[in-house]
Parts: C-alpha cells; sequence; structure tokens
C-alpha cells in the first residue's frame, strides 16, 4: 500500500473535525476515507512524549508499520496522535495497536 505524509495544517483540522475517531492506549487516531488509493498520515508527537530522540523513534515505527499495511483495499487519511504510554511500548504492542484501528475503520 503507498503511503504518503499530511504536512498542512488545513487537512490536520479537517481531520480533526470531520475524522472519525478511535481511540488505544498508545494512540488516538482519526480517520476520514480519500478518493485515492493510498494511506496518507499525519503524525503527532507532542513534546511531552520525551526528548526528540525518543519522538523520532515513536515517528520511525508508526511510519515502517503504515508502508507495511496491507489492510486497507481504499485510501484513507489517517491523523495518529502518539500518547505518553507508546514510550514504553515494543514495536509488537504498537503494531498490534495500530493495525487493530486501522482494521476498525474499513
Amino acid at each position: 500500500m503507498r503511503f504518503e505524509t499530511i504536512k498542512r495544517k488545513s487537512e490536520f483540522n479537517r481531520l480533526y473535525k470531520q475524522g472519525q475517531r478511535k481511540q488505544s492506549r498508545y494512540f488516538t487516531i482519526y480517520a476520514l476515507e480519500n478518493d485515492q488509493l493510498m494511506i496518507r498520515a499525519g503524525i503527532s508527537t507532542g513534546k511531552y512524549i520525551g526528548n526528540a530522540v525518543v519522538r523520532n523513534r515513536i515517528r520511525r515505527i508508526i511510519k515502517e508499520l503504515l508502508r507495511k499495511c496491507d489492510l486497507t483495499k481504499k485510501g484513507l487519511d489517517l491523523l495518529i496522535i502518539a500518547k505518553k504510554e507508546s514510550v514504553s511500548a515494543t514495536y509488537g504492542q504498537i503494531k498490534q495497536s495500530i493495525y487493530h484501528a486501522l482494521s476498525s475503520f474499513n
């Protein structure tokens, strides 16, 4: 599945207002269908998560999982907001959390 990054504030705001929200132990995820056959995602990791090294580690893991994702047959715009608990999560726990949320949006 193709993956692209959302960077514009207007797209983030559209996801906040119109997107369907799912919460897990590690993330809050907003999703909205798009007309493209790809996942477009914005990832938010605030300073409450930790220093830049920790925040970038979480972002890299999420991006890698989205690149490997074959769960969706339609295009989705995603906004993934990391929670403080995601710092202590293993790769497997993050993977399970993201894939469970994505499967619930289908």
